[in-house]
């Protein structure tokens, strides 16, 4: 990939816990999701709080993280 240099990937594994307030806002964020003004948001926070409900404990939900990092050098 880049001969005569360095090349070096890293995988980091981690887990984020989110109560619904965080979910909610973390959620909203990307770029995809409908806005509170969206005539689709009523169903994608229903969606998402039924989520919640299923798979929260003490008050939260967990949520698997990975994060990679690749670095090199010419």
């Amino acid at each position: 990939m880049f001969p005569g240099g360095e090349f070096h990937h890293e995988e980091i594994r981690g887990e984020i816990q989110l109560d619904w307030r965080s979910l909610l806002g973390m959620t909203i964020s990307m770029s995809h999701a409908p806005l509170p003004d969206d005539a689709r948001y009523p169903e994608f926070e229903r969606k998402l709080r039924a989520y919640f409900k299923r798979f929260e404990k003490d008050g939260v939900v967990a949520l698997a993280t990975r994060c990679w990092i690749d670095a090199g050098r010419f």
